[in-house]
């Protein structure tokens, strides 16, 4: 196991090829077309707005009807396109960005990232396997496709209850992954893994709106203090006064995620519930998000 630190942000990107960029400018420039072609359609015509119910983020498929009035500038936008040019440049950073992105293609190993570091690692197939099946074994039991189907009717007739069918795609099978926890101890001769599963429904979505109008109505009832970012606790800890006589409790929650139990799930909504915080029918919502891992 190598460490490698490139030393620079891996949100970097390589200069694409222009084919591959053309490509990508037509496709969002027809995304940007589809956007103003609604909002004129909905001011041109305020009488057919559609009617306000929740669809909890999910964007409608239909294609918005071509407005007259935008006819012109839609020809003069995509003639841009047409007319883009492209000149070569001589960048040192690119040209180093070309041969890492190189080395890792012609590697015989993978180059896996560090969980909460810059670093990166160099690992054979056979030991991020191994690392990968001990992290999905120890939370997850092994299935069939019976029950993959089974959640899917599931997450059907849920799609189907609130009027999102239309907008909601069926879960793709992903494969799971894992990054490296190197700032724990003993890492070398231990190392520990953050297991991340990308095969989830996207129902969540529904939960989510719906626990954070919850929590959001829980802070207001019960007067507890919570933060969800870095600047939040900036901003409560410059306003405490006497920060001498005051202090901090650290601590780590391990396997945070794995530890929520469908019980804790409950009585927590029930908690909820008994708060006026949520109600009797968005706890089902919530318990229709399941997670099913793919090995690899």
């Amino acid at each position: 196991m190598d460490q490698i630190n490139y030393g620079y942000s891996t949100k970097n990107i390589t200069i694409p090829q222009r084919s591959e960029y053309i490509k990508t400018l037509i496709e969002k420039t027809e995304s940007f077309i589809k956007r103003l072609r609604w909002k004129a359609y909905f001011y041109l015509n305020p009488d057919r707005s559609p009617p306000g119910k929740e669809n909890y983020g999910f964007k409608s498929r239909k294609c918005p009807p071509q407005i007259k009035e935008l006819s012109a500038f839609e020809n003069d936008l995509l003639e841009l396109i047409s007319h883009v040019k492209f000149k070569n440049v001589k960048c040192a950073f690119h040209d180093q960005l070309d041969r890492d992105s190189t080395s890792i293609k012609n590697s015989d190993k993978l180059v896996i990232p560090a969980d909460k570091t810059t670093n990166f690692y160099n690992l054979s197939l056979d030991l991020y396997n191994k690392l990968l099946v001990d992290n999905i074994t120890a939370t997850y039991k092994a299935t069939d496709n019976n029950v993959v189907n089974e959640i899917n009717r599931d997450a059907k007739c849920l799609a189907t209850k609130l009027d999102l069918a239309d907008r909601i795609d069926i879960p793709a099978k992903k494969e799971a992954y894992i990054t490296l926890k190197d700032h724990k101890p003993n890492f070398v001769a231990k190392p520990k893994c953050r297991l991340i599963n990308p095969a989830k429904s996207e129902l969540g979505k529904i939960s989510k709106v719906i626990l954070d109008k919850c929590n959001s109505k829980l802070l207001a009832v019960t007067k507890i203090q919570q933060w969800k970012n870095t600047m939040a606790v900036v901003s409560w800890f410059s306003n405490l006064a006497n920060k001498s006589t005051t202090s901090f409790i650290c601590f780590d929650i391990v396997d945070f995620y794995p530890s929520i139990t469908e019980d804790l799930l409950s009585q927590a909504l029930n908690f909820a519930l008994l708060n006026d915080a949520i109600s009797e029918q968005e706890p089902r919502h919530c318990y229709a998000l399941q997670e099913v891992p793919t090995l690899p």
